[in-house]
């Protein structure tokens, strides 16, 4: 399997549950201004929206959409416990956290990395909006539980950890939401998690307490 990938995107999910699959896979840096692989093959060929990440297979298919994605890697490795059995309430469960996690809160990220940047009412509006889906997220963890399904890390709880590695674009930060802040810590110190974060170069956020 080959994973193209944005280094600090949102293609650090599917890059996580890979090698926390233990999979045998490799990664393709994407420009995704350009549209080009880092072969400078046109990336469009392959995505035909242009953006990461996208998974493709040995014979050759390819998967895109984050959720996706995720949820193939999961049932493709089944030993991992990166999800609930497909049939199951429980899954039905994760999968809810996977389209809430893409539609509400890595949706409400966007504003912050708009072009041309927002001024500070249309920032304001935008925290306020980004605000009500983390304390719901937060509320979430505030039964004790160590990931979204339990005690089991799952494909979620890799998107989680990705969106949120996106606060110091905002006005806020962790400390904010303290369940979360505790779920950071312990993900953070997963050997998957570790692996893909070096390989993207973003080292210097696994020993930090908080963002």
């Amino acid at each position: 399997m080959k994973l193209y990938i944005r280094p600090r995107s949102g293609s650090l999910a599917p890059h996580i549950a890979l090698y926390e699959a233990q999979a045998r896979f490799s990664t393709d840096i994407v420009d995704t201004d350009a549209k080009t692989t880092s072969a400078g093959e046109d990336y469009l060929q392959i995505n035909r929206m242009g953006y990461v990440p996208s998974l493709e297979l040995g014979n050759g298919d390819v998967i895109t959409e984050g959720p996706a994605i995720l949820q193939f890697i999961a049932d493709s490795f089944p030993d991992a416990k990166l999800a609930p059995r497909a049939g199951t309430v429980a899954r039905a469960h994760m999968n809810g956290y996977l389209n809430f996690i893409a539609a509400e809160i890595h949706k409400s990220f966007s504003p912050f990395f708009a072009a041309p940047q927002l001024d500070k009412v249309g920032r304001e509006k935008a925290q306020l909006v980004l605000n009500r889906k983390l304390d719901f997220m937060n509320s979430e963890f505030s039964d004790g539980r160590d990931f979204l399904m339990g005690r089991d890390f799952s494909v979620a709880d890799a998107y989680l950890l990705t969106v949120l590695r996106w606060l110091p674009a905002t006005e806020k930060t962790i400390e904010n939401w303290p369940f979360l802040s505790d779920f950071l810590k312990r993900a953070k110190s997963r050997p998957g998690v570790r692996a893909a974060m070096s390989m993207e170069d973003i080292e210097e956020e696994l020993d930090e307490i908080t963002f």
